[in-house]
């Protein structure tokens, strides 16, 4: 998913609530509810609209599940996921994830599969936290074409300095892409407002965005720029019950 807040801190995918770990529930107490859209690279064709929903019963064991799409009525691209987490000792969150990915070309083909996923979050300390994730893990393959889909490796891990700044890294592997580092950071400049941004490496992207939050309700906003297309703006809101 792509997650506005997120996507502003290089887009780390693993260690944080709203990204594609579903073992991160675990750190978002209650309901929440996520709502993304973007044009990726400013183009209408590429329009990309998310919903996110996950519930935690007391940190011990959790839910999600989340519904993408993307593209236009030529070539649309969509995705329905559900995912259980399991805390263990309180301190270790394991998942697991099943994904159906469907591929609609318009006057052409349709085509799918389910993809596993695996992940996990370690509380190492109260203020540190390890993340791992491994997608695709029964190598999916789209039933029509038999191309197969990406596996995806992705580890991180952060640090709570204190309580308006908290800090992340993530290596990401595609495995049709070279390994990929990226740093975020997650700032409380005043009250109920927050600076997200990161860098990434290999590719070199660079994003920033902001958060502006009023007690259960958050609106995200992102910017992710791109080495050679356009830049992409992110929106995106947040609601939690708890």
């Amino acid at each position: 998913m792509i997650n506005p807040e997120n996507t502003s801190c290089a887009n780390i995918v693993s260690l944080w609530p709203g990204g594609l770990n579903f073992a991160t529930i675990m750190k978002a107490p209650g309901v929440n509810f996520r709502i993304a859209y973007t044009n990726l690279y400013g183009l209408q064709e590429l329009s990309y609209q998310a919903f996110n929903i996950t519930w935690n019963r007391k940190n011990n064991y959790g839910f999600g599940c989340r519904v993408n799409t993307f593209g236009d009525k030529l070539y649309r691209e969509s995705l329905i996921a559900t995912g259980y987490t399991k805390s263990i000792y309180n301190r270790i969150h394991v998942s697991l994830g099943l994904s159906y990915y469907l591929i609609d070309i318009q006057n052409s083909y349709k085509t799918w599969s389910i993809v596993a996923d695996l992940g996990g979050l370690f509380e190492i300390t109260p203020n540190i936290t390890a993340s791992i994730l491994y997608k695709n893990i029964n190598n999916g393959h789209l039933k029509v074409s038999h191309e197969p889909l990406p596996k995806i490796f992705a580890s991180g891990i952060s640090w709570q300095v204190n309580k308006s700044i908290e800090l992340g890294a993530e290596i990401y592997k595609d495995i049709l892409f070279p390994f990929s580092t990226k740093f975020g950071a997650k700032i409380n400049i005043f009250s109920h407002v927050k600076i997200n941004s990161g860098v990434q490496f290999d590719p070199n992207r660079y994003s920033l965005g902001f958060s502006f939050y009023w007690k259960n309700f958050e609106i995200n906003t992102g910017y992710r720029t791109h080495l050679n297309l356009p830049s992409t703006l992110h929106f995106g809101c947040h609601i939690s019950i708890k």
